[in-house]
């Protein structure tokens, strides 16, 4: 199922719900029992920003800049003492 704005794939889990996940932010925007809902769901679900700069592998500056400011983890920090 696609939109003009967005891309989403569903899931039928087992009790007979669908999942609609957006694969834009990787987020379940909505479940529902009935499959003729998934439009309106689709619809409504915006991405999180914040999502959308994490999962972009683009190499714009404001994706460096982000990259940057993030803390990391260093070696010094795993090991325990």
């Amino acid at each position: 199922m696609t939109s003009s704005h967005s891309a989403f794939t569903t899931r039928q889990n087992p009790d007979g719900s669908f999942d609609l996940i957006c694969l834009h932010c990787f987020l379940t925007a909505g479940t529902t029992k009935n499959k003729s809902e998934l439009l309106a769901i689709e619809r409504r679900h915006q991405c999180d920003p914040f999502l959308l700069l994490r999962f972009d592998c683009s190499s714009d500056e404001e994706t460096d800049e982000a990259r940057r400011d993030e803390p990391h983890e260093t070696q010094e920090s795993q090991d325990p003492q």
